[in-house]
């Protein structure tokens, strides 16, 4: 992979990076379904400390974003290689090689049938034409063979 596309591939890494990392924090995170009377009665006053928290947190954030954005791609880059290099994804790849290969087999299939079909219309068509032509003949013949024939009559 050139410099140039290692370069684009990077906000894709670090999506992918984002995203491994909130499944992880959610894994790991328990999420407290019966609060305490302690933590209820404590909501006021971490509401209150909420802003300075927040820019506090903002803050850090920014300092720390192109360390953060380096991290996300180097995760989101291991995260692909893995997916790439597991044998379910190499069987896949395999496969739907075999299905390109198989869709232009029927693409040079159906192109010959074709071909072969525009042939036989040709000459169908040619073969009825003289068909055509000779039963006009025939006709023809058959009414000056009938118009001959009742001349004789009577003779």
């Amino acid at each position: 992979m050139t410099t140039s596309d290692q370069t684009k591939i990077r906000p894709l890494y670090a999506v992918v990076g984002a995203g491994d990392l909130v499944v992880e924090r959610i894994r790991l995170r328990r999420l407290a379904l019966d609060p305490t009377i302690e933590q209820l009665q404590s909501v006021p006053a971490t509401l209150r400390a909420l802003p300075e928290r927040v820019q506090a947190r903002a803050a850090e954030a920014v300092d720390g974003a192109g360390d953060t954005y380096a991290d996300l791609v180097a995760r989101g880059s291991r995260l692909v290689t893995r997916i790439r290099n597991q044998e379910s994804t190499e069987r896949l790849e395999r496969q739907a090689e075999q299905t390109v290969n198989q869709a232009k087999g029927a693409a040079t299939a159906t192109k010959r049938t074709a071909t072969t079909a525009k042939r036989s219309a040709t000459t169908a068509k040619s073969r009825a034409s003289a068909t055509a032509t000779a039963a006009k003949r025939t006709a023809t013949q058959a009414k000056q063979a009938a118009a001959d024939a009742a001349e004789k009559v009577g003779d």
